[in-house]
């Protein structure tokens, strides 16, 4: 089985590798249910995005075995520098840099925050 080895602050690096991917897709969300027509059209966008999310990252395949076209795609897919990340700090094993994840995560935060506002904002201006 998998040890830990990360310790306590590699729980703490974790737990924030998660809370900024998690925040992330509370922007994100927001977003989308703000443009969405109805609670189904929602909910159907969401799941829809979710599969590719997880298939097109390192989740379960290590990028070095992965095709090329698919790599790209991993290579822009945040959950493959969450996934990263928390395989660094909990189990010290990972194929990207540290800071690498860190500020994927941080810029893909920060856009999907900035589009949650965006849209809360119209939506506060129309009514």
């Amino acid at each position: 089985g998998a040890r830990l080895t990360g310790g306590v602050l590699g729980v703490l690096e974790a737990l924030l590798y998660l809370f900024l991917y998690v925040f992330a897709f509370v922007g994100f969300s927001n977003g989308i249910a703000i443009l969405s027509r109805s609670t189904g059209a929602y909910h159907m966008l969401l799941f829809v995005l979710n599969l590719p999310l997880l298939f097109l990252s390192n989740a379960l395949y290590p990028l070095s075995t992965m095709p090329g076209w698919m790599r790209v795609f991993a290579y822009l897919n945040p959950t493959t520098y969450v996934v990263d990340g928390l395989r660094q700090s909990l189990l010290g094993v990972g194929d990207l840099p540290t800071w690498l994840n860190f500020a994927v995560l941080i810029a893909f935060a920060a856009l999907c925050s900035w589009f949650g506002l965006r849209t809360f904002r119209r939506l506060l201006i129309q009514n």
